[in-house]
């Protein structure tokens, strides 16, 4: 029997919505960039309905405190200031 999280319960409607969101991207345009871009923002907007209030998904280069970072963009999770 295999036993799913309830977090796992959580990802299986977004799971199934950004395969849509990618034959829709990919009917506007073939640019990849651009296709990447648009996927990106759509995860994020997914990940950011599964937050509690007071937290965000943004998005950039993550540098750790010795100045190193990531090859490329990511997806991060923080509490909002304010």
């Amino acid at each position: 029997m295999v036993t799913t999280t309830k977090f796992e319960n959580l990802l299986v409607p977004i799971e199934q919505r950004l395969p849509l969101k990618l034959d829709e991207v990919h009917g506007e345009t073939d640019h990849a960039p651009t296709i990447g871009a648009k996927l990106e923002a759509a995860v994020r907007k997914e990940l950011s309905g599964l937050l509690p209030p007071g937290f965000g998904v943004g998005h950039g280069f993550l540098y750790d405190v010795y100045g190193d970072g990531t090859q490329s963009s990511a997806a991060a999770t923080a509490r909002v200031a304010g």
